[in-house]
Formats: structure tokens, sequence, C-alpha cells
């Protein structure tokens, strides 16, 4: 019998960016031999058997003389959230008996896993880091992890100095479908076309934003709407997310921030604006449901990657106020789609944007809050990239440097503001230069076929778990 082998993340699939990811965690290692079984703590969608393509172009399957067995992972509900996983989890560890649990998401998510006294299996988590400090009150549980996969430099630069020889630490980012998020070849037939279906006007000579974070505080949306009102009427902005945050996601009613700053008329909701609650004096048409969106209800989670890849490239530049990424998979489908991006210099930024392996490492003292020095040596260092850790590409966009900082609540970590004044002078700058904005597409999707593939993280993962399970 292979090895088996549970993936345990938020999702299974979409709609989160983990989800996209831990689905191709799933697919490279049934791939590679492995019996696979994953769970979502928030997918609640019966127990399945989910086909897997061998990640072979379809002209060499067609070719191979003999017929390939089909590949599966087992895909089963995990519930609504972490109390029901964490319920549930006995009773998938008795029935499946893995021999490896690989897990991907914040630590807070699987303490359960980490405070049991006994673990019959070897557990590997793939982590995100979207902010500074080191996490001090998970150092203990980070040592019982019997691998520590870490998503971007910035992380594993952060955790290094605290684990590095306590506990086996490895590197690998996330990956994006380049089949799906590629350059389109007539970018304006399809701003034409999601323009009808979303019943605007969207004109060639429209300078034309985009922005695809959620709407939660962590990602900043009122800092991208005060920068258009102080932009030219033609720079329009395309958000995609939902226009009202879900309650438990600290964010905002963006149509009604729009509407307060006087840009209603220039942002476009791919979610209908109606629906969310704006009264039809300040609300835009409803799109009629011919044109492919239904008039009510329609969520943002609805859109494929295939639609999400043609949003990207109808734009001519993705802008984003984050504070802070754990990876950044939205900037790499913008860059895989040769859109530049314009976004906060902080965290995985960095050696996205520009290739260089000096995360965003470092708070000058005086930007903080009070003032006062920040209580983690490590915040205050700077990592510099060795010249072989930079690579040949160029950037793929440019970085907001923070204006300020902030303090999250919860969590107590060091989040940035950005400088609208800035933001809007830079896209002025790039709007006036297409040939810069050229330069930095072509970068970005060099850099993405170079090291940000599905392939190259399915590769990786395939590898580093036949050295866990061969000499744990």
């Amino acid at each position: 019998m292979p090895p088996r082998i549970v993936t345990i993340s938020d999702h299974v699939d979409c709609p989160t960016g983990f989800g996209v990811q831990h689905r191709l965690l799933a697919c490279a290692l049934a791939r590679a031999g492995y019996e696979v079984h994953s769970l979502g703590l928030w997918d609640p969608r019966p127990l399945a058997a989910v086909p897997v393509d061998r990640g072979e172009p379809a002209a060499a399957q067609a070719a191979s003389p003999i017929p390939h067995p089909a590949i599966y992972f087992t895909r089963y509900p995990g519930g609504l959230g972490v109390e029901d996983h964490r319920k549930a989890w006995r009773m998938y560890r008795d029935l499946l008996r893995p021999d490896l649990v690989v897990t991907l998401g914040d630590l807070e998510m699987f303490t359960h896993l980490n405070d049991a006294p006994h673990r019959p299996f070897a557990w590997c988590h793939w982590l995100p880091l979207d902010a500074l400090p080191y996490p001090a009150a998970q150092h203990q549980r980070m040592l019982r992890y019997d691998h520590l996969v870490l998503m971007s430099h910035f992380a594993l630069q952060l955790v290094r100095p605290h684990l590095e020889g306590r506990v086996p630490l490895h590197y690998i980012p996330h990956g994006v479908d380049t089949r799906l998020f590629r350059p389109h070849e007539d970018p304006l037939a399809l701003r034409r076309r999601w323009g009808r279906r979303l019943g605007v006007e969207l004109r060639p000579d429209d300078f034309l934003l985009i922005a695809r974070d959620a709407n939660q505080w962590r990602k900043q949306q009122p800092l991208l709407l005060q920068t258009l009102a102080k932009l030219p009427r033609d720079i329009k902005l395309i958000l995609h997310c939902r226009p009202i945050a879900h309650p438990r996601a600290n964010g905002w009613h963006l149509p009604r921030v729009a509407h307060i700053l006087g840009v209603a008329d220039r942002v476009i909701f791919t979610s209908p604006v109606r629906s969310a609650g704006l009264c039809p004096s300040s609300a835009r048409e409803q799109p009629d449901a011919s044109e492919g969106l239904r008039p009510e209800g329609r969520t943002t989670n609805t859109l494929t990657p295939a639609e999400l890849a043609e949003l990207d490239n109808a734009a001519d530049l993705r802008v984003s106020a984050t504070t802070g990424e754990g990876f950044g998979i939205i900037t790499i489908e913008a860059m895989a789609c040769g859109t530049p991006t314009l976004i906060t210099d902080y965290t995985t930024s960095r050696e996205l944007i520009l290739g260089t392996a000096d995360g965003g490492s470092r708070i000058p003292h005086d930007q903080t809050t009070n003032g006062a020095a920040p209580p983690d040596a490590s915040i205050r260092t700077q990592h510099p990239a060795p010249r072989n850790q930079l690579d040949p590409f160029g950037p793929a966009g440019e970085l907001l440097r923070p204006a300020a900082w902030t303090i999250e609540q919860r969590r107590h970590l060091f989040r940035p503001l950005i400088d609208t004044d800035e933001l809007a002078a830079r896209i002025l700058a790039l709007r006036a230069d297409p040939a810069r904005l050229a330069r930095y597409a072509a970068a970005g999707i060099r850099r993405v076929l170079a090291a940000y593939t599905t392939q190259h993280v399915a590769r990786a993962w395939a590898a580093l778990v036949r050295t866990i399970l061969t000499d744990p």
C-alpha cells in the first residue's frame, strides 16, 4: 500500500488562495503515487473522489499507446470551521491512520493537532506569515512541527533565528496555473465584453485599475477609493470582492464609502451594487441576467479562475494597499497575465515584485505608532539578499513605502498604511509611461515562468514528501 497522506486547510480548492493551493498540493501528491485524503475546515461539501489530471499536455496523453489509470484524491467534509474540525479530527485520525499530515494555514487553525499529547503521524505545516514581529506566542507550538515549510523568503528569514537547528525548515512558494493566467491576445476586446457584462462603459482610452483583495481590514480598500478621488475621471477601478464585508472580516460597506468620496460612478464591482444595499439613486444600473450576471445575489466567489484572468488582462494596472501578505497569489496571477502591480512594500511584496530575497523585514523605529523602538530585534534587521538571489528580470511593478504604522488589535502585529498622494502620483506617472508598463509586464511574466508555476510547486512538494517519508 502507498503511504497515506492527509492534507488540511480552510478549503479544498476555491474560494480562497489557500484553497487553490491546497488542491494543487493534493493533486501533486496524488500524481506522485500517494494515497491522499483532503479536508477543508470550512468545506461542507459531501465526501467525493476528486479526479486529478496527470499534469501532462493533452497531446502527450493522446500519443501514449497505454491508457493511464485514473488518479484521484478523496475530499472529506470538514464542517463549518475550526471548532467542527476539532470535534471531528479524532474520528478522521482513527479512520484514516495517516503516515503524514500536511496542514496549510495560520497557526491558530490547527492548535488541536498541536496540543495533542501524542501524534501517531509525521506533521508538516505550510506556514504563511503576513506581518512582523516573529510570532513568539506560538513559538512552543512551532517547535512541535516535524517539518515547517515557509511560503516566502520573508517568512523564512523571520523564523530562522528562532527555529533553525530545532525544526527542519523548507521554502516552497505558491504557484499559478499559467494555462489560465497568461497574456490575452486582445485585451481591448476583453474590456468591451466585461463592460457589457458589468453594465458599464469601459472605453479604450480609460486607464483601468483592478483590485482583487478580499474586503477585510488587512487589505485597506478605502485607501484605494481615497486615491481614486484624487485622480482624473477617466481612471476607473474594478473591485473584485464582497461589496459589503462579511461580519467577521472587519471590512467595509465599500459602495457607501465610494459614494461618500464621490467616486461611485468610477468604481466597478464584480458583484451587483444594488444587492449591496445602496439606494437606486446612488447605484449603478443592474446588469441584465443575459449578460452572464444573475440580477440578485451573485457573489464574487462564483467567478472562475479563467474569468479572473480575463479581468487581470483587461486592466492596465493592479493596485493593492495591503498591510501584509502571507504569500501574494493575486500578485503572481497578475504578473502571469502581464499586468503590473503597485503594492505596499511589506512582507512578501518585495520578493515577488523585485525578485529579491530581502522581504519587508524592517520597521524604522521612528515610524511606529508611539515612536518607541520595536520590541523584537529581528524587526530592525535588514536581511540583504546575496547577489545570486537577485533574478535578472527586473521589476514587475513598483512598491509603495509605508507612510505610517499601526498595530493590529488581536494579534498585536505591525501593519503599514500607504500614502494615498504617493499612490496617486505613481498611477499618473505609469499612465504617462507605457514603455515602463510594458517592461514591468514582461518582467512579471518571465519571473512567474521561472519560479512560480504550479509545476514548480508540485515538484517541490513531491520531493519534500518523499524525503520526509523515506528519512523521517
